[in-house]
């Protein structure tokens, strides 16, 4: 063992020890744990995997729920999506987002704005008010077919581009230039800076974290792990899009926004700017590459699935040849399997493997475990993916699972996945906004187009390590299945 994990390890044992005798006189049993050697290893940095991966190995010999310790907080890590809405849903309010744990899938540190951040957010986009961003985002789905036609071969940019395009419009009233559009570059390098591990791997990161006089060496860390020469204030990058809302507002025309609603509302409510632009700031990093990552998953799911995507098409034939319209999220009901499709697709592999840390602000039960005040909690969203009693043949690209004998969502009323968003008052609170987009994007894709590979036979698709797990560039021929300049006239319509 490294001598300069001996006193942590004194520290855990000391931390494992405490964590006991409540449950002893509680009458209660701790989350089982790992082997120690294991534990060790993870976090001094020799298990290279990816936490989420790890995590899931452990939880296969330990259980659904388990734990280990750290040398200031236990960790508790959930594998199966029962005990996730056993234990975070009915206690989201025993629980709490201020953690400073980095876990090699995000880092979480807040404070009591949060949830003043949370609400803001919530009120803009919750599941009456988000419809009225609909137009914008359909038009912004338009020009993604747009630019799918043009350049099928940059299908990977174009998702990414498609997705900045809709929160810059939804958070600030801002249309991007393109793909390099400045401000949205500025952001992009600032939410990267932000989530850099301060350490190599997702173990010795998550010690890091637990070591408090080591956080004052991250910005040291993330200079040294960056790739750009100058790293980019995070001030800039929040106060720049907050000047042009202000600026747009002062001449009194301006399209309805996440900022623009907030700043009539800051006298009433009595919060300033910083919660504001940390909110907008902080909901664009999130959404961006969670819907990037979903739809470039969708595109890889139909190229590996041609079955999936004749059903789709199908039924979205069905529907246009019934109504002579392109679907749009209006008629979401009557196309249950492009709805099933978009649900698998964040099942399939969910483009947050690790869910958002929470912290057990007093002691929980489940069953006859005790889940410590203190305790950082964290939902393993791969592992509830991959379990079989749930979804049987999980490696497979399959969205019968979530409809019922006569072809209908098994459950209408259910998001579109908690394997995506959480669960409960802790869930994302732009879960409905980000669900729209994609579903649109994915039914206006499959109108307009067929997904299949390139002369490429049995190629293994390969992700991306971090917070957002996506699929890197793979071999995809995205053909248009109808007369390319009908499909232009279409999407320049105004419907």
């Amino acid at each position: 063992m490294a001598l300069w994990l001996v006193p942590f390890v004194g520290l855990a044992l000391w931390s494992f020890c405490r964590f006991c005798c409540r449950a002893f006189f509680l009458r209660l049993r701790l989350p089982p744990s790992p082997p120690l050697v294991e534990v060790l290893k993870f976090l001094a940095g020799y298990d290279k995997r990816e936490a989420h991966l790890t995590y899931t190995s452990w939880g296969q010999r330990c259980g659904q729920l388990f734990s280990f310790a750290l040398p200031d907080r236990r960790v508790v890590v959930v594998n199966s999506e029962d005990a996730a809405r056993a234990l975070l849903d009915p206690h989201s309010r025993k629980t709490s987002e201020r953690s400073s744990l980095a876990q090699g899938s995000t880092s979480v540190q807040v404070d009591d704005a949060r949830d003043i951040q949370r609400k803001l957010i919530n009120d803009e986009f919750n599941d009456s008010a988000v419809t009225t961003y609909r137009p914008m985002i359909l038009r912004k789905v338009k020009q993604l077919v747009l630019n799918l036609l043009d350049s099928p071969e940059h299908y990977h940019e174009h998702g990414h581009t498609m997705a900045s395009s809709v929160l810059m419009s939804a958070l600030y009233g801002y249309d991007i230039a393109g793909p390099d559009d400045p401000l949205v570059r500025i952001m992009e390098q600032s939410a990267a800076q932000a989530q850099a591990m301060p350490g190599k791997t997702a173990g010795s990161s998550l010690m890091l974290s637990s070591l408090p006089f080591l956080q004052r060496l991250k910005h040291w860390f993330v200079q040294i792990l960056s790739d750009d020469e100058e790293p980019v204030k995070s001030f800039d990058a929040m106060d720049a899009p907050l000047r042009f809302v202000k600026q747009r507002m002062e001449k009194g025309f301006y399209p309805r926004s996440l900022v623009s609603e907030s700043l009539t509302k800051v006298d009433k409510n009595g919060y300033g700017d910083q919660i504001i632009k940390e909110a907008a700031a902080s909901a664009f990093a999130t959404a961006t590459g969670t819907i990037t990552a979903a739809y470039r998953t969708f595109l890889l799911a139909m190229t590996l699935s041609p079955e999936s995507q004749k059903r789709a098409m199908s039924e979205i034939d069905a529907f246009m040849n019934s109504t002579d319209k392109l679907p749009t999220i209006e008629e979401r009901e009557s196309l249950p399997y492009v709805s099933a499709i978009l649900r698998e697709t964040l099942r399939w592999h969910p483009t947050r493997p690790l869910g958002t840390p929470q912290v057990a602000t007093e002691d929980n039960v489940y069953g006859d475990i005790l889940v410590p005040k203190g305790s950082t909690i964290i939902p393993n969203h791969w592992a509830m993916s991959r379990d079989t009693e749930v979804y049987p043949n999980p490696e497979h690209f399959q969205p019968e699972r979530f409809l019922n004998s006569v072809g209908e969502l098994s459950d209408a009323n259910e998001d579109d996945s908690p394997l995506a968003f959480g669960w409960g008052e802790r869930s994302c609170p732009g879960r409905h906004l980000a669900g729209e987009v994609l579903w649109t994007a994915i039914a206006m894709t499959l109108a307009n187009f067929a997904v299949g590979q390139r002369s490429v036979v049995g190629f293994e698709p390969h992700w991306t390590k971090g917070p957002i797990s996506s699929p890197l560039p793979f071999p995809c021929a995205i053909i248009p299945r109808a007369d390319p300049d009908d499909i232009r006239q279409e999407m320049y319509s105004e419907d």
